[in-house]
């Protein structure tokens, strides 16, 4: 597949009798990874000004937190316009390793539940991160004992020690690592939800389009990388 015959697909409406919308996606045509280099302390803008000739689109340092103040550290996250992550950067004289992003899995501050934030959480009630229990916060939690949500184990549901945490983490890895979409496999095991299986066929693809079909099979083109068919059904 070439360009023009991705821009083709792009204006598709319908497959057959079945109304369709075709649309680039909007993670899989992209890639993060990160780099490690103490020398690269200048402004952000110059280090992506740097980069452009190399596919990358954004720059992010990462930062970490001590005693309520926000600390710069050397690790860059780097964003490109292309599925498939470089193994090096070259940047003035430095040429940099890049490894995978693995974002920290998401956690809901409401419910305390992984795999959603507290924008998109359907619980009817706070619970505690600190105790665990419900209608209350870690701000106003008088317990002395703290008690995980997720694996009842004695650390708060925050702790990066906490087993569930651990497993979360590893399945972020897989998923960026081995270029999933479904965020995990127990996903198709969920009650009274959407479930999701996915086929992957490696390919070489110029683009990445998919179409959303309402009650119907999506087809999923990924540039360069893969052909992914969903098939959507209510589960019991």
């Amino acid at each position: 597949m070439n360009s023009k015959q991705a821009e083709n697909l792009m204006k598709l409406d319908k497959i057959g009798n079945i109304k369709v919308k075709a649309s680039p996606h909007h993670t899989l045509n992209y890639s993060k990874g990160v780099i490690s280099e103490s020398e690269f302390q200048r402004d952000l803008e110059d280090l992506l000004e740097c980069l452009k000739d190399q596919n990358a689109i954004a720059v992010k340092r990462i930062t970490i937190k001590r005693n309520g103040q926000i600390f710069p550290t050397k690790h860059l996250i780097l964003t490109f316009n292309n599925p498939t992550l470089p193994k090096s950067v070259k940047i003035a004289y430095i040429n940099c390793p890049v490894k995978p992003y693995i974002p920290d899995p998401i956690r809901c501050f409401k419910c305390q539940k992984f795999g959603h934030t507290i924008t998109a959480c359907r619980g009817n009630k706070e619970n505690c991160a600190r105790c665990s229990l419900p209608d209350h916060n870690s701000q106003t939690c008088k317990s002395t004992t703290p008690k995980c949500f997720n694996c009842s184990g004695e650390h708060p549901s925050f702790s990066r020690s906490c087993p569930r945490y651990k497993l979360e983490k590893e399945i972020q890895t897989i998923k960026i690592t081995k270029n999933f979409i479904s965020r995990s496999p127990k996903d198709c095991n969920r009650r009274n939800t959407t479930t999701r299986s996915f086929i992957f066929f490696r390919t070489k693809f110029f683009s990445y389009t998919s179409f959303n079909l309402q009650n119907s099979t999506v087809i999923t083109l990924c540039r360069k990388q893969y052909i992914c068919c969903t098939n959507y059904s209510k589960s019991i």
